[in-house]
């Protein structure tokens, strides 16, 4: 499995790139009991997801909406970008029986995710000179580095997840849920030819 986006610019707003590896390995036959049931699957999953995005800024004094004493040259604010990095691993035991008119699915594993953004370059601070009484603005360089982690400060959860899809005729109708760091519900439906 595979999935790529190659670095796509967005004109002056900034830029988006995706790529993502995985492996999946059907079980059953190692489980001779289970190899003589048809409609059922066992199998061990892998996957590997990196996306990178990034906005170009361009915040300056007079956004601020003050009258400054001491501005700054305008070239101080022109390095001004957001980037934000996510990556991701899984590894999942998932088992699904496939019948006629239903396929129900359900799967239990681990995955990891990793989040950070930076705000990069100069962005105008403000701040009160005391004794002239006026608004001055000096630059603070790279001002936000973070890395965003679980709410219990762990990075590594486990995760579930369960579905079925309806099989009609040409229309198919999905349902998942998954239950992780965080949860989530889709549904959808979609055209096969098969």
């Amino acid at each position: 499995m595979g999935r790529y986006v190659p670095k796509v610019g967005l004109g002056k707003f900034g830029d988006f790139g995706l790529w993502g590896v995985g492996i999946k390995h059907e079980l059953k036959q190692y489980i001779p009991v289970l190899s003589r049931v048809p409609v059922l699957n066992i199998s061990l999953m892998g996957g590997y997801t990196k996306m990178n995005s990034g906005a170009n800024l361009s915040f300056t004094p007079d956004d601020l909406g003050v009258t400054v004493s001491n501005p700054p040259s305008p070239d101080t604010w022109k390095n001004q970008r957001m980037d934000l990095g996510v990556s991701n691993w899984t590894v999942n035991l998932l088992v699904s029986a496939d019948l006629p008119i239903i396929a129900v699915y359900g799967g239990a594993g681990v995955s990891s995710s990793k989040t950070a953004l930076k705000l990069k370059g100069n962005y105008p601070i403000p701040s009160l000179n005391e004794t002239t009484a006026q608004v001055e603005v000096n630059p603070m360089a790279d001002p936000i580095d973070i890395s965003i982690e679980g709410k219990d400060g762990g990075i590594t959860k486990p995760r579930l997840n369960a579905g079925f899809k309806l099989k009609l005729g040409l229309l198919h109708i999905n349902f998942d849920y998954i239950y992780a760091n965080y949860s989530v519900a889709t549904a959808g439906f979609g055209i096969s030819f098969r």
